[in-house]
């Protein structure tokens, strides 16, 4: 993308991992840096997903394709480190021929 000033993050929950008596050891996941973003407050739009619910998404993300769902939790931070925009994917729009993608919080 030829605009895109912030950085995207999705939280990826640890894999699970046991101790030598086979008791499950707590783990915490972690924010993993998906890449270059464009995050915009579109606070006024209304969208529709696939099931026709209608919803007021906060932020709208436009980024390279990527491994996220809709449920996952993601956070878009300034380039001084500042957070942008964070919150649950409530739906994400994949294009044809290009490769990115729209991610609506």
């Amino acid at each position: 993308m030829m605009y895109s000033p912030h950085i995207l993050y999705v939280w990826r929950e640890a894999a699970e991992a046991w101790d030598e008596f086979g008791r499950l050891l707590p783990l915490d996941g972690g924010w993993v840096n998906v890449g270059a973003c464009r995050c915009d407050d579109t606070s006024v739009a209304e969208v529709t997903d696939a099931a026709g619910r209608v919803f007021r998404p906060r932020y709208k993300v436009v980024a390279h394709r990527a491994d996220i769902k809709v449920g996952e939790k993601i956070r878009v931070e300034n380039e001084d480190g500042t957070i942008r925009g964070e919150g649950v994917v409530s739906n994400v729009t994949k294009t044809n021929y290009l490769d990115y993608m729209t991610i609506y919080l």
